[in-house]
């Protein structure tokens, strides 16, 4: 229930932020721990492709990962469910690709504290190509580290529009 719960919030979401969405189209299909919700739009001042991806963890209650070109810029985001990280400036973000050794990173941290900016995007993004899990961990106020989980084996599909769209 808890899936189909967070699967109906994004496809909201999805669809207050974008024009044309392809991506799943039953709650099933969702379900799919390494299918990306991809929306696209125009920037309304200079006609430029907007394309976002979207993966739910493995859990799918913990959170999100997001890949961005809008305007020219490319952005790599996680998307906080669990617990809201306060402050300014960055955040450490212990990262972990495939079975590689975990390595820690200095991330953006948004206003509202539910999204970390990966401080590298376009390079992370390149070093995620050809690989299968990603786990990221962080730590919120007042909580002990959360964990989220990707199965990224379909990263491929996504870069391709991004790097495209931003000219990379």
């Amino acid at each position: 229930m808890k899936r189909v719960i967070f699967f109906v919030s994004l496809l909201v979401a999805s669809v207050a932020f974008a024009e044309t969405r392809t991506g799943p189209t039953t709650a099933e299909e969702a379900l799919k721990p390494n299918l990306w919700t991809i929306l696209t739009d125009k920037n309304p001042l200079d006609d430029g492709d907007e394309i976002t991806g979207i993966l739910s963890s493995t859990d799918f209650s913990s959170g999100g990962v997001a890949i961005k070109c809008s305007g020219g810029k490319t952005e790599l985001m996680l998307l906080i469910k669990k617990g809201i990280v306060t402050g300014e400036g960055s955040k450490n973000v212990i990262v972990r690709i495939d079975s590689s050794t975990a390595v820690e990173q200095k991330w953006n941290l948004s206003p509202d504290g539910h999204r970390l900016f990966s401080a590298e995007p376009i390079e992370f993004i390149k070093s995620l190509q050809g690989k299968k899990k990603l786990t990221v961990g962080y730590t919120p106020d007042k909580m002990d580290q959360q964990t989220m989980v990707f199965d990224i084996s379909e990263i491929e599909n996504i870069t391709k529009l991004v790097s495209k769209a931003c000219k990379w």
